[in-house]
């Protein structure tokens, strides 16, 4: 996460690389030197306390200062000189401390002396231009995200003979292999984290931003909070199989049941549905998913950690069902599109910063059930017109509803007026009013769009169309309608929700075999499954239709004793057919069950 601070540091040091420039003068050809160093000398040994952050190029530091050997990097002792490019530390060092040079945006090459012995946390963080890090064979202590967010860094090596880490393929572990430590922010591609991993570090792979996939092997027993933050192409997530810690579904982590969901991969697209297994979504779990753009979280969740939603820049929708009683600080900070959302009916608490910045959303109904709400939990969400109190006033933090939408209004209960002090009156600079308004939210839908949900007076009407994606046909509505009526017509009497279903409207396959546990695929890339498999999938999955709501669906049957040369077979007998609901029914007979079965359904 950058702070406000780094972020107008970050243009001031951009304005001054500009004025170089524009002077004609280059970083490379400049040198700091001892005239732009802070030192303090104690028991003979120097340490390196400060350096003029106007200081710039290379920066080579002598082994003896006023004759005292230099032995010491303070903490922050260069941190934020964005104009140094290059830095050589003598024989002697034995200690850089926290932050050293964090934030030295220009810093290219760092040499390392021999007699380094520890680094600490955050020392080399967003040095953005770091090309190579090489650790020396003394060190022995290598702080908590030392070498993070340097996303020029392909590699970090270390000496061969170090005892306590090790580079694998340029990536950092400790000594035995077992426990990922770093990875440079400068990889690319896929990774696969070596089978000798039982463990990765926190933050290991922060702003790793050009990784687009991970395969976590199936010993990982250890993933530390916030591992994958910042990996912004990253889409799938693979866990190996098995795992007895973690799984991953649709290239989300979740853990071992798929009770908590730990990580939503940050360049996932779409919209997305919380299992129904979920009942914690863990901190900063979808944090700066931008291509996130709706989400549904059902009844079944009861926990949503802090920062959950922070920075889905992108998010437009969300359903928070109703077994969530908090939503925690910062949940949903800085989700500038979200425009529709939904809140359950037994949230009770809502965190301080929690909608900050959410700079779409123009109405928002808090439940009967909210007790409490925290510091500037909807500050900066300049478009917010409509807060709709369903019941008595909850206790307020402080500014909860500063800097909103001109003319705002809070939308009071009949039987609450008084305890808001009256039509007219100024609660928390919203002006009270009565409520007597219903809104119609779309749930979010796969493959389409529903377009003309709405708040509108309690007693209108809304009209609904369900639009689908190239290749799909809409089925039927979901949620509080129901039916195949498209255009749909609904009377808001009370708030309600509505999806719609769409499937694909082409051609369908769906192969059978038993005597097989796992999914395989045969040379012509079917995928073929056991028959108690299919059979299980009768039961669960309709058959895609097409738009006018029937099925002309013919399918051809073959079988195997060996997977290798399917016959055709005879399919008078109802072999496998599509009953009048839509779904596949499957008839074997015991001898049959030894057989491989490959169903090939099409228009």
């Amino acid at each position: 996460m950058i702070p406000f601070q780094s972020l107008a540091f970050a243009r001031s040091v951009s304005v001054a690389l500009t004025m170089l420039s524009l002077l004609g003068i280059a970083t490379d050809s400049l040198a700091a030197d001892l005239n732009d160093l802070t030192w303090t000398t104690e028991n003979d040994q120097v340490t390196i306390t400060d350096c003029d952050q106007n200081a710039a190029g290379t920066l080579e530091i002598p082994p003896l200062i006023e004759g005292n050997p230099v032995t010491t990097i303070a903490s922050d002792a260069f941190s934020h000189c964005a104009l140094l490019s290059d830095v050589v530390l003598p024989e002697g060092v034995t200690s850089i401390g926290d932050n050293s040079f964090v934030n030295c945006l220009s810093l290219r090459t760092v040499s390392l002396p021999e007699s380094l012995q520890s680094i600490g946390v955050w020392a080399f963080g967003r040095c953005e231009s770091l090309k190579a890090a090489s650790i020396p064979a003394g060190v022995t202590s290598i702080g908590f995200v030392a070498f993070a967010s340097c996303i020029s860094l392909p590699t970090i090596e270390v000496a061969p003979s170090n005892m306590h880490f090790q580079s694998i393929d340029g990536v950092l572990f400790n000594s035995t292999g077992t426990l990922l430590l770093t990875v440079p922010a400068g990889r690319s591609g896929r990774y696969s984290i070596p089978a000798s991993v039982t463990g990765i570090e926190s933050a290991a792979f922060r702003d790793c931003k050009n990784i687009h996939q991970v395969v976590i092997h199936e010993d990982v027993n250890f993933i530390g909070a916030n591992s994958f933050e910042g990996c912004n192409s990253l889409s799938r997530i693979i866990t190996a199989s098995p795992n007895m810690h973690f799984q991953s579904l649709d290239g989300v982590l979740f853990d071992a049941d798929a009770s908590t969901l730990i990580t939503y991969p940050a360049g996932k697209t779409g919209i997305y549905t919380v299992p129904t297994t979920v009942g914690t979504i863990a901190e900063l779990a979808f944090a700066q998913s931008h291509g996130l753009t709706g989400v549904t979280i059902g009844d079944n969740v009861t926990t949503i950690g802090n920062l959950a939603f922070y920075q889905c820049r992108n998010l437009e929708s969300a359903w928070v069902g109703n077994g969530v009683t908090t939503i925690g600080d910062l949940t949903f900070q800085e989700c500038e599109s979200l425009r529709t959302l939904r809140l359950g009916t037994n949230i009770s608490e809502i965190g301080s910063q929690t909608f900050l910045l959410c700079k779409s959303l123009s109405r928002v109904s808090l439940p009967r059930s909210l007790v409490s709400i925290g510091n500037r939990a909807f500050a900066l969400c300049y478009g917010l017109t409509t807060v709709i109190i369903e019941g008595a006033p909850p206790t307020m933090g402080d500014i909860v509803f500063e800097q909103i939408g001109a003319g705002a209004i809070a939308e009071v209960e009949p039987d609450q007026l008084a305890a808001f002090g009256g039509a007219g009156a100024d609660w928390n600079g919203l002006q009270v009013a009565m409520a007597d308004t219903a809104a119609m939210a779309p749930l979010t839908t796969d493959f389409g769009r529903i377009t003309g949900a709405k708040i509108v007076n309690t007693g209108d009407s809304v009209t609904l169309t369900a639009s689908p994606q190239p290749g799909f046909a809409f089925a039927h509505w979901t949620g509080d309608a129901n039916g195949t009526d498209n255009p749909l017509s609904v009377t808001l009497d009370s708030d309600l929700a509505v999806g719609a279903v769409f499937v694909p409207e082409a051609t369908y396959n769906a192969i059978a075999a038993s005597g097989r546990e796992e999914v395989i695929n045969d040379p012509q890339a079917f995928e073929l499954f056991t028959a108690d498999q299919l059979q299980a999938l009768a039961t669960g999955m309709t058959i895609s239709r097409k738009p006018d709501g029937t099925f002309t669906l013919i399918f051809d049957v073959k079988k195997s004793s060996d997977l290798v040369e399917f016959i055709d077979i005879d399919n008078t007998g109802n072999t496998v057919h599509i009953n009048a609901e839509g779904n596949i029914e499957l008839d074997f007979v015991s001898g049959e069950r030894a057989e491989f079965f490959r169903l090939l359904f099409r228009e």
